[in-house]
């Protein structure tokens, strides 16, 4: 799921990604902020940690550029295999960082 949440003035948007099985949110650990921290879920509490800025990609996705950390979600090495790990690294918009939402099964 993701919650959307803009200010009243419009200044500024994010998101927060919460997985349906869990229920928990998408983190950083504290204010791991070096390339290749892993992403994992952690119990939401609404922190910058788990604020998720969501940009349009022209390739039809969206990037992930976390609110804390100002790095992006990345899958680790490009990788398209199952299991390889997400984390966090500096925003370039690769295919790696582009994430397409579907709706839950």
């Amino acid at each position: 799921m993701i919650s959307d949440y803009t200010n009243p003035s419009g200044a500024y948007s994010y998101s927060v990604l919460r997985n349906l099985n869990s229920g928990l949110c998408l983190s950083f650990k504290g204010t791991d902020t070096h390339y290749g921290a892993p992403a994992f879920q952690y119990h939401c509490h609404g922190g910058a940690d788990q604020r998720w800025i969501r940009k349009l990609n022209i390739r039809g996705g969206y990037t992930y550029r976390n609110w804390q950390t100002g790095n992006c979600l990345s899958v680790q090495g490009a990788n398209n295999v199952p299991d390889a790990p997400a984390f966090q690294y500096w925003c370039h918009e690769g295919d790696d960082q582009v994430w397409v939402l579907m709706a839950a099964a």
